[in-house]
Order: C-alpha cells, then sequence, then structure tokens
C-alpha cells in the first residue's frame, strides 16, 4: 500500500513554464501538482502478463482514497478504514502519520531524482495539449534503489501532468506505469 501511493508520488515529480529549461518545467510542474492541493490518478501497472489497475484521489496533505478490484482503503488524520468484501473496517492502526510523513520524504526524493531531462514530444495526451518530456529517474526512494526512464506529458494550459509513464525493470522482466491523471475530479474523502 505504502509502495503504491510512494510510486505515486514519485511518478508526480512534474511540469512546464513556457521558456523553462527541460528539467526545471518538470521541477515546476511538481510545484504546480502541490499547488493544486488534490487530484484522482488512475494507474495500471503492468509486470510481464500481469495487469493491475487502481484509482486513487488524493488530498493534499494527508488524505487518501484507493480503490482497486480487489480493495479499498480510505486514510484521514486520525483513521485508516479498509473495505473487507462489503463491509467497512476501522484498521486497529491509524496509517496516516506514516503516509504524511512518507508523502513529504517522497516528493524530496522525487524532485533529487530527476536527471537528463528532455523535450520529446508536443500534442494531445490524456485529453490535453501537452509537451511531453523524457527524463531518468535515479536514487534511494522510500528505502529501495529506484531506477527508470518517465515519459511525462504536461498540459500546456494548466502546467499539471496529463499522463505519467515510467519503466523499469529488466529486460526479461519490464515493468510499466501509465498514470493517467484528472485535477477537475470533485474529490471528497471522509470516513465511511
Amino acid at each position: 500500500m505504502f509502495r503504491r501511493i510512494g510510486l505515486l508520488l514519485l511518478s508526480i515529480s512534474v511540469a512546464p513554464t513556457a521558456l523553462a529549461a527541460p528539467r526545471e518545467a518538470v521541477l515546476d510542474a511538481f510545484d504546480a501538482v502541490l499547488a493544486a492541493g488534490h487530484y484522482r490518478v488512475e494507474v495500471t501497472t503492468v509486470t510481464g502478463k500481469r495487469e493491475h489497475v487502481m484509482q486513487l484521489d488524493v488530498m493534499f496533505p494527508n488524505r487518501f482514497h484507493l480503490r482497486s478490484p480487489e480493495s479499498e482503503m480510505i486514510l484521514l488524520p486520525g483513521g485508516t478504514w479498509m473495505r473487507v468484501e462489503q463491509e467497512w473496517m476501522r484498521m486497529p492502526v491509524d496509517m496516516s502519520k506514516t503516509v504524511e510523513a512518507y508523502t513529504d520524504r517522497a516528493i524530496q526524493q522525487a524532485r533529487a531524482s530527476i536527471a537528463d531531462v528532455t523535450q520529446i514530444a508536443e500534442g494531445e495526451v490524456a485529453g490535453c495539449d501537452a509537451l511531453t518530456y523524457a527524463y531518468r529517474q535515479t536514487g534511494e526512494f522510500m528505502g529501495k534503489q529506484a531506477d527508470g526512464l518517465v515519459e511525462m506529458s504536461i498540459c500546456k494550459d494548466s502546467g499539471l501532468p496529463s499522463q505519467i509513464v515510467t519503466r523499469s525493470g529488466t529486460e526479461r522482466k519490464p515493468t510499466v506505469v501509465t498514470s493517467v491523471y484528472d485535477f477537475s475530479a470533485e474529490i471528497r474523502i471522509e470516513a465511511p
């Protein structure tokens, strides 16, 4: 769970100003995500022949709602709930402070991990006119070594990411994570 939220945060590192150098454009987008305050992201992870799809609603700094075909979880300040079968259950351990700490650390690690940024395309991506940047993301992330190639498409009108595709793993077992962002979704995250 923390790893999935962390990977989402890592993949957010992002956005341009018209005349900014590529790395600065990506870092500016990161700031734009934080300034937006909330978003919804649909994440599809493909490893080999396995595919996992989940949706995450985020309200900074500390409200998360994760949905997948297998599970659903809500993390709020002061409480964590998980849907088991059709019933919500309050977890005995409040994970919100842990996730909040991961969030702050993940943001800083994501910013530091960006290297070799280049603009590679311009055009419509996930519903907006976007500039697409490619970069390498390396370094320690959430206690593990991260190394991947990222393509981030940033909407020209908002400076926010529309899609981020991260490729990692080995030739024999590659992992591709595609995240499609929605900053206009109405987000309300409350206890069930």
